[in-house]
């Protein structure tokens, strides 16, 4: 029943615009294309309030998660849809939070709303894991292993070892198997010792995450990592070197960056295999009730992204990348819907302005330029896929001059809180 609604999800939009791509499933019987959405911070409470079953609070009003999600659920159905859980997931408000300024706790059930949404992993390494200390990591790890009969595939990040923390998480989609991993900037830190539950942190412990993912024999690695300077829409060279050497020297498949609140460049990677790699250098909000409407600030701060990324897997095991389709989101700090088309189009030129900064042949990088398309979302064809209706990369036309310099000023630009 899912391959059959997934292979639907994909039929009726391809009759509108043929520059996606069809499943081969439903064109040859092989189900070897996966997909995988990604998207950045979520949580379903604001700072330091109470845990409610109802919902969680914005402002003091309680809000349904349900409702909250119903705008961008039909854009969250994947095999593997990935999220980052930048929250305690505790029922209990009696527990002590640590000494910052903002302290993140949801009720489980609002995660409960996100997976009947359609997400089905999360990454759990980000600086708001441990803000109700060691009781709320471990509130947070015993409340997603019951979710695993519900849905959940995956939730890398937190362990009670460092070994633990480190380890990947691994699903099997038909015959492809997926690996998860997570390390992300880490707040007051957690002892890694007598079972209590941690985290390891970027950038110090970066070695022993991606080398703990390098080593399994997965056909996708992915990488969650939550890391860098907020509001910061251009990626600094530092952190190109660094990630751009996880993906060639270690093979993983998708890089997936948050932490920002603000929407980063898109890049492909070449790997030593002389496969590709993909990184989302920043995806920035989701949905998550603590954060600030970004919707005031300008085109270039004032969105999230969605990413959904096709790959298929060869008979001999070997992965390539289909295409690439990413949406612009607006709301995220109450209630996440897709911006409307107009708008849209101009966020996809912002992205890639963005990623065309990226582009850097020796290091064997590309940035991807997407083409805008009817329903405001923006697609990157692989030119040199041989399957599906991507034949040959469609042609993304450039900002307006006037626009293109609005943009480019906008970009330069880091918000201060």
């Amino acid at each position: 029943m899912c391959r059959l609604l997934n292979i639907l999800r994909w039929a009726i939009p391809c009759l509108l615009y043929p520059l996606c791509v069809a499943p081969a499933s439903a064109t040859q019987g092989q189900p070897d294309l996966i997909e995988v959405v990604v998207v950045g911070d979520a949580g379903f409470n604001g700072a330091a309030a109470r845990v409610s079953a109802e919902g969680g609070y914005k402002h003091g009003q309680l809000l349904d998660v349900r409702g909250a999600i119903s705008g961008i659920r039909h854009e969250l159905e994947a095999d593997i849809s990935l999220a980052n859980l930048e929250t305690v997931v505790t029922a209990n408000n009696s527990l002590g939070a640590s000494s910052k300024r903002f302290s993140f706790r949801t009720h489980p059930n609002a995660i409960r709303g996100f997976l009947d949404a359609g997400l089905n992993a999360f990454s759990l390494a980000n600086n708001h894991a441990l803000d109700y200390r060691q009781a709320g990591a471990a509130d947070t790890l015993r409340h997603l292993k019951d979710m695993q009969s519900e849905g959940l595939l995956a939730f890398p990040g937190l362990g009670t070892s460092i070994q633990k923390a480190a380890a990947p998480h691994n699903v099997d989609v038909g015959q492809t198997s997926i690996a998860l991993s997570s390390i992300g900037i880490g707040g007051l830190g957690a002892s890694m010792s007598s079972g209590k539950v941690g985290m390891l942190k970027y950038p110090a412990d970066l070695d022993r995450v991606t080398t703990a993912l390098g080593n399994t024999d997965a056909d996708l690695k992915i990488l969650s990592v939550h890391y860098g300077r907020e509001f910061e829409p251009e990626t600094p060279m530092t952190t190109r070197v660094r990630f751009r050497e996880m993906v060639s020297q270690e093979g993983f498949t998708l890089v997936a960056g948050h932490h920002k609140h603000v929407a980063n460049g898109v890049e492909i990677v070449d790997t030593a295999s002389g496969a590709n790699g993909l990184i989302f250098y920043g995806l920035g909000n989701f949905l998550h009730l603590g954060m600030q409407n970004m919707g005031r600030q300008d085109l270039c701060h004032d969105f999230g992204l969605l990413g959904r990324v096709v790959f298929s897997r060869d008979i001999d095991g070997s992965v390539s990348i289909v295409s690439v389709r990413i949406v612009p989101l607006t709301d995220m700090h109450i209630a996440t819907k897709p911006l409307p088309p107009e708008k849209a189009v101009t966020r996809i030129h912002v992205i890639n302005h963005l990623s065309n900064q990226l582009t850097d042949q020796k290091a064997g990088a590309q940035g991807l330029s997407f083409t805008p398309q009817p329903d405001g979302s923006g697609l990157w064809c692989n030119p040199e896929h041989s399957r599906g209706s991507c034949m040959s990369t469609p042609y993304a036309a450039p900002a307006p001059g006037s626009l293109s310099s609005q943009i480019s000023q906008a970009c330069k630009r880091v918000l201060v809180r």
